[in-house]
């Protein structure tokens, strides 16, 4: 890999799964917003340079487009150019962190060949990062790589995705019901991590680097009703198993991987590291909800709820339940995603407020969570739901204009993000008095 400068935190994102490093073990508040390149640039400036832009022209088995709308990713917001802008709205609103992706068709477009022109255009970003006085939280992958790569067979021979793409068909490679395949992508992902931990931390500087892993949590349950079928608990627990929370997190404690969802269909994978537990010095929670299912098996939320543009409802509870889960592996934990689709910014301040809520309650009941990152800054294209997905604290809109729109809950997140830095130290030294005088116990909440 060329040297690309200013990297003080590093994120390898596998699907749901990433690898991060921050510059050094020092407790500091991040506070940031979250950029992806391809989702905010021209991802497909070569039309097929990644699998995502192979992926997008491609169709369903019902002839249909494999994006909402038939949508392309193209110039999207077009942080590549604008990113001076972009950073310093980031900046004006707090923040003192910004996770980016890197874009490797555009670092490596054919095997072997680095462009430096790319690499020198990252370096301007990082740089221009550390003049606005944000440090840089960089993804290594999150879910697109070149297409030379794609061909070679990605991360495995069955694409690049795990559940999205092997069981939903809403990721390249587009596989609907591939149970095994799910479980063989999601054990190179989490190889990859312990691999990449021992090459980095044997690099200049690498000891020094704190190097994590990032999961996507999320889990299924019935909706709350005096009558629910039988087989709605079951099809929300084999959800949740398919999903890998606990798989996730066996293999973070103990470096095996068992995956058997389906017994009865021979889907087991099992993999036993040699080393045992793979390395890591932090994880990485992607927190957005989880997913309530009616008698129909479709996507609903329980009465009281506020659903989202997303298939799912605000659920801010949730969020300290996932941290809990994590803090199993007895490591600090960062926030790396969360946020709520929302096209006219009605339900944000809502989910603003209620989500902070939950950040500091976490940090009172002494989890040791480090920061929250926001996702995201610009309205963007959103993956399989193209550009009709909202999550962006300024409002974009597809129309070749390139124009930025604060939205009203810019002021919140602001206001949260000058609160979270002070509240978090006085709960902190609350809590060590308290523990001082023997008056907190260790937290304890049920799982998820």
């Amino acid at each position: 890999m060329q040297n690309i400068n200013g990297f003080s935190a590093i994120t390898l994102s596998l699907s749901a799964l990433s690898i991060s490093t921050c510059e050094d073990g020092r407790r500091r508040r991040k506070d940031p917003v979250c950029c992806n390149t391809h989702q905010s640039q021209r991802g497909d400036q070569f039309k097929e340079a990644s699998n995502w832009g192979i992926f997008e022209r491609q169709r369903t088995w019902l002839l249909q487009p494999t994006i909402y709308n038939g949508d392309r990713c193209g110039a999207s917001c077009d942080f590549w150019n604008r990113y001076e802008e972009d950073l310093e709205r980031a900046a004006a609103l707090g923040s003192n962190c910004f996770r980016i992706s890197l874009e490797w068709h555009r670092i490596e477009p054919a095997r072997g060949q680095v462009d430096m022109e790319a690499v020198q255009r990252y370096n301007k970003i990082f740089d221009c990062m550390h003049s606005k006085g944000l440090e840089p939280h960089v993804t290594l992958h999150h879910f697109v790589h070149p297409a030379w790569f794609e061909r070679l067979g990605g991360f495995t021979k069955e694409g690049v995705t795990s559940f999205a793409g092997h069981i939903y068909g809403s990721f390249p490679p587009g596989r609907i019901g591939q149970v095994a395949g799910c479980a063989r992508q999601m054990l190179l992902m989490l190889r990859s991590h312990a691999q990449a931990y021992e090459v980095l931390k044997a690099m200049p500087g690498g000891k020094e680097a704190q190097i994590g892993i990032v999961w996507n949590y999320f889990w299924f349950e019935p909706k709350r009703s005096s009558w629910t079928p039988f087989y709605v608990p079951w099809v929300s627990r084999l959800l949740t198993r398919m999903w890998g929370n606990d798989m996730f997190m066996q293999y973070m404690q103990t470096g095996e991987f068992d995956w058997n969802p389906l017994p009865w269909v021979f889907s087991r994978v099992h993999y036993k590291e040699p080393g045992g537990r793979p390395g890591c010095d932090f994880l990485g929670l992607n927190y957005y909800s989880r997913g309530v299912m009616d008698w129909k098996l479709s996507p609903c939320c329980n009465l009281g709820e506020v659903m989202t543009d997303m298939p799912y409802a605000l659920y801010a509870e949730g969020l300290v339940l996932a941290v809990h889960h994590m803090s199993k592996l007895g490591v600090p934990i960062y926030i790396t995603e969360t946020g709520v689709a929302d096209v006219g910014d009605e339900r944000r301040p809502l989910m603003l407020q209620s989500y902070m809520e939950q950040v500091e309650r976490a940090v009172q009941m002494g989890y040791d969570l480090r920061g929250i990152m926001y996702w995201t800054l610009v309205d963007n294209f959103e993956w399989g739901f193209g550009f009709s997905m909202r999550f962006g604290v300024y409002k974009w809109e597809n129309d070749g204009s390139q124009k930025r729109e604060a939205h009203s809950s810019v002021s919140i997140l602001q206001k949260w993000y000058e609160r979270l830095p002070q509240r978090v130290t006085e709960l902190l030294r609350l809590r060590r008095q308290q523990e001082a005088d023997g008056g907190m116990a260790a937290p304890a909440l049920a799982a998820a």
